[in-house]
């Protein structure tokens, strides 16, 4: 059984980054388990482990260079990744800090994360909007502002926090009506 080629590999990049955006570090774990696939396959083939471990070192070598090339031919961009990536975590409803940890998750180095993410706080606010949009609480509730008790507006604070927004984000959050919060979530397209 021999290794996969280079083209082989470079198929695989192809067809994984048709489907979605991809930064360098998962495109590298997307290479890496398919060669460990291909090691299974041919172990089960009984192929010696000896030719497997080379051949598996030789897909890892066409990994690297795959992704070299899709790098220079501008395919994998972690900078374009990470800036696209934090402005539609934004637009979901994610607060800064969870938008950090999802791009440290996916191989964004902290520096250009920080850079990535817009430090505006009306985009923040902007954003836990549409979490009170996408939960239905606050501005977005069904219940009339005379109904909110403080023991629901504690409960939606909390899921504010939880979500990863400071308490200062949280209140100002809570405070918007619902015309406000409708022209924030219209700043964020």
């Amino acid at each position: 059984m021999t290794p996969p080629t280079q083209a082989a590999v470079h198929e695989w990049a192809l067809a994984y980054l048709t489907n979605r955006p991809a930064s360098v570090a998962e495109m590298r774990r997307v290479l890496a388990r398919r060669i460990d696939g291909w090691a299974r396959r041919a172990r089960k083939a009984e192929v010696d482990a000896e030719a497997i471990e080379a051949g598996a070192h030789t897909a890892r070598e066409r990994a690297e260079a795959v992704i070299e090339r899709l790098q220079a031919s501008g395919l994998l961009d972690d900078v374009t990744y990470a800036k696209h990536r934090a402005e539609r975590l934004a637009r979901e409803g994610k607060s800064r800090r969870a938008v950090s940890f999802d791009l440290a998750k996916r191989g964004i180095a902290s520096e250009l994360a920080r850079a990535s993410i817009d430090q505006d706080p009306a985009t923040e606010l902007a954003a836990a909007a549409s979490l009170l949009r996408k939960k239905r609480i606050g501005a977005f509730s069904r219940k009339a502002t005379a109904e909110i008790d403080a023991r629901e507006r504690q409960r939606w604070l909390g899921a504010l926090a939880r979500a990863g927004y400071s308490f200062s984000t949280a209140e100002r959050a809570l405070r918007l009506d619902r015309e406000a919060a409708e022209e924030l979530l219209r700043s964020l397209r």
